[in-house]
């Protein structure tokens, strides 16, 4: 309660504090990226806008999510991951601002984990990392499921979603981005896939459409992924979304040859799922040499998935880079 209650005086006040929390970090300083020199990036005034900034505190999310133009009205929700134990998170203060600016309701779905696999226990983790000090806290499948429509999906006809989610106006994601983790990459596809889904709607992904059964064991394969990228499309289309992806205190918590850590890069927000996270992907996965950036992308899906995504009228990959100072 301390720590929360000094790190959001810290952060009204401009002063740099913890971005992570969860999983122990070292100091991994911070990375400056040539936002010049990003692989997608182009100067067509049609391309998809993603706001970038170096700065990582409430402050900066709020001027990024005003910067998209997006303003969202009525009732909000703000799609993060409460987490379970020994993980890496954002830190609730950082979302302090946009929270007070939206008045939104930060949401979250049951997972598998043993910590998180009830409402009551994903709850219990959402008071325990402190999301309950910044905002109210809602686990959306606590009273059923809803069917969101794929629209010329790869795999998919439809994405389960809680039924809770049917209520807001508008919502808002925002992912702790981390390049070198799980076997896919997690950025905003996975924000609005995998945690956003209900038991049933992650069976759903899992097993590239072809299971609706609660806890099936997917294998992560192709069809999974071609999942991943209809439901992202479906989630985008089913509301109006901001999309913001945090890189901080990024670390290695995998194999991959000759991969280096880059702790702290920046904030990104876009209204396209797609662009976002290939930016995020350029600043990271891209800033190797030609040879390793497509190994490493190769090995956490983000070809399949963007690829996939961008075929089916998700978003764009090529992205007009904004920096807002």
């Amino acid at each position: 309660m301390k720590r929360i209650v000094l790190a959001m005086a810290a952060l009204a006040f401009g002063i740099a504090f913890a971005q992570t929390k969860g999983a122990s970090q070292k100091n991994l300083g911070t990375t400056s990226v040539d936002i010049s020199k990003l692989r997608n990036a182009t100067q067509d005034k049609d391309a998809p806008a993603v706001y970038f900034s170096r700065d990582i505190s409430s402050a900066s999310i709020l001027k990024l999510y005003k910067a998209t133009g997006r303003e969202l009205k009525g009732k909000i929700a703000l799609k993060v991951i409460f987490e379970g134990n020994g993980v890496q998170y954002l830190d609730p203060a950082l979302l302090s601002g946009l929270a007070k600016e939206t008045n939104g309701t930060f949401i979250d779905s049951v997972y598998f984990s043993s910590a998180r696999g009830t409402v009551q226990g994903s709850l219990a983790m959402a008071k325990e990392h402190g999301w309950d000090k910044v905002a109210p806290c809602e686990i959306i499948d606590k009273d059923g499921d809803m069917d969101l429509p794929v629209r010329g999906g790869n795999v998919l006809k439809y994405f389960r979603v809680g039924k809770g989610f049917e209520k807001y106006d508008g919502a808002i994601a925002v992912m702790l981005f981390k390049p070198h983790y799980l076997p896919q990459y997690d950025g905003i596809t996975k924000a609005v896939s995998i945690p956003f889904g209900s038991l049933s709607g992650k069976a759903i992904l899992h097993s590239g459409g072809k299971s609706n059964a609660p806890r099936y064991p997917g294998d992560g394969g192709e069809q999974f992924k071609l999942a991943v990228a209809d439901a992202t499309k479906a989630v985008n289309e089913s509301k109006p979304w901001v999309y913001i992806n945090v890189l901080a205190d990024i670390c290695v918590d995998d194999s991959c040859s000759d991969a280096k850590p880059f702790g702290n890069i920046g904030v990104l927000a876009s209204t396209d799922p797609v662009a976002i996270d290939r930016a995020a992907c350029d600043m990271t996965f891209g800033q190797g040499t030609d040879a390793q950036a497509a190994a490493w992308e190769r090995r956490h899906g983000v070809d399949t998935v963007l690829n996939a995504a961008e075929k089916i009228g998700a978003g764009r990959q090529k992205y007009r880079i904004v920096e807002v100072k």
